[in-house]
């Protein structure tokens, strides 16, 4: 007779999950404390999904989570729930009836954050949770995809913004927008190279004290460098509110 050989009764077969994208919205503009601001979730998936957990994380932690809308594809598809828990937003998508998110590619979220209260000012990044517990998304069997994904940056205004205006050939204002009480304030001017030093000053805040000296480099300040240093004897707040000016000072040429 002719020899068979039979295949061995503990082989499988596989094929390997889709791969997904998923993206987040560029944010313009700049956002102080208080301040809201939308971020957009679009998806790129090659066949149906079923349910999908994303977590985002916020470097530094600056803003929280407030509200999230399906939108394109899941404007009134499935439910929706959403949680802002240890600085992470989590959002969760399925259908009880287990209806599908068909393949597609195209905005699938709208996030809306806010700024915290005491958050400092710089970039924040907003990104995918990639941790084992984090970011997920499944087919109508279970199966997880694998996924790519991209985050995006939210520039946080400072507590205290100090901004230089200049009103004469030798003369500049200073302003501050503020979203913190500010009681008293330092800060140093320079001009590299020294060409200018300090002539006199005009202070526009009546509650407030205003000195400015020019260092002689018998201090700890550098050689020509104004320090300008503000404060109230009576106690006095500057309370949060937009650009406006503290003082005017002169220089002239050294």
């Amino acid at each position: 007779f002719e020899e068979t050989e039979s295949a061995y009764s503990n082989e499988a077969s596989a094929s390997p999950m889709d791969m997904v994208n998923i993206s987040l919205s560029e944010v313009t503009g700049t956002y102080g404390a208080g301040d809201q601001f939308d971020v957009t979730i679009s998806l790129n998936n090659p066949t149906p999904v079923a349910g999908i957990q994303i977590v985002l994380t916020d470097t530094p932690e600056a803003v929280f989570l407030v509200d999230v809308e399906g939108i394109g594809a899941l404007a009134d598809l499935g439910n929706i729930s959403s949680s802002d828990n240890d600085g992470n937003a989590i959002i969760i998508w399925f259908d009880i009836q287990l209806a599908t998110l068909p393949a597609g590619d195209g905005e699938i979220f709208k996030l809306t954050y806010e700024v915290n209260d005491d958050a400092d000012g710089g970039e924040c990044v907003i990104a995918l949770d990639e941790t084992p517990n984090g970011t997920a998304i499944s087919d109508p069997y279970g199966n997880a995809f694998f996924y790519t994904g991209s985050g995006t940056t939210v520039n946080i205004a400072n507590a205290v913004e100090f901004a230089f205006i200049q009103t004469s050939d030798n003369s500049f204002a200073v302003t501050m927008q503020n979203t913190a009480d500010v009681s008293a304030y330092q800060f140093e001017i320079n001009d590299t190279p020294d060409y200018f030093s300090y002539v006199s000053k005009e202070n526009f805040m009546p509650n407030h004290e205003l000195t400015v000296q020019e260092c002689t480099g018998n201090t700890e300040c550098m050689e020509g460098e104004m320090q300008v240093l503000v404060f109230s004897f009576s106690g006095a707040v500057l309370e949060p509110g937009d650009e406006r000016g503290l003082m005017e000072i002169t220089i002239e040429n050294a």
